[in-house]
């Protein structure tokens, strides 16, 4: 694009996209607005102008990467499902393909939000919004005990979290990770079998 002035929105997704190289090069710890403004060849005020605070511009790239996994993971719901076990795999192998996919740099970046107080309730937003997408799923369908699922989502973020590290770093295979996810969540929320 030599010669070529960037729109505002593609500025700003050439920023992210730098912002991302500093990340799974140096560790979020080394990116900056500062930093950013001097990888992209722009002015620290076209940074600031974007992001406002550094972690301004973490939240933008958790956000990216949010919107992404639930794009993915409504176009799969949309072509599948209707049982529970076959949701939750939709929910499992979406949230695994995702975190595998985008890298050590979106766990980076995760620890950074968590890390500050200003950041770490938008991240809280992120996961609300995903829950509340995985309970809108869940919810309706047969067997599910709705009186568990709440508790069950949040056992299931803190599992996949924990699969898909595990799925990145090699330890496991996406698939073995996606069926245990999968296996977790039909468990967790399925109504007790009672016996006369």
């Amino acid at each position: 694009m030599a010669g070529k002035r960037l729109s505002k929105a593609q500025r700003r997704q050439q920023l992210m996209d730098v912002a991302y190289d500093i990340v799974r090069q140096d560790g979020a710890d080394a990116l900056t607005l500062a930093r950013l403004a001097e990888a992209a060849g722009v002015s620290k005020p076209v940074a600031y102008e974007h992001f406002g605070t550094r972690g301004g511009l973490l939240v933008a790239l958790y956000r990216e990467y949010d919107e992404r996994q639930n794009a993915l993971m409504r176009k799969a719901l949309a072509a599948g499902g209707g049982s529970l076990r076959d949701t939750a795999a939709i929910l499992a192998r979406s949230y695994v393909d995702c975190g595998v996919s985008s890298g050590a740099e979106i766990r980076a970046i995760t620890a950074a939000l968590t890390a500050s107080d200003d950041t770490e309730g938008q991240l809280q937003d992120c996961y609300c919004t995903f829950l509340a997408e995985c309970r809108q799923a869940l919810e309706p369908l047969p067997g599910v005990d709705r009186g568990r699922l709440d508790a069950a989502l949040l056992a299931f973020i803190g599992a996949a979290e924990a699969l898909v590290h595990a799925a990145a770093t090699g330890a496991l295979t996406p698939d073995a990770a996606t069926r245990t996810l999968t296996d977790m969540l039909v468990g967790a929320v399925q109504e007790p079998v009672t016996t006369p």
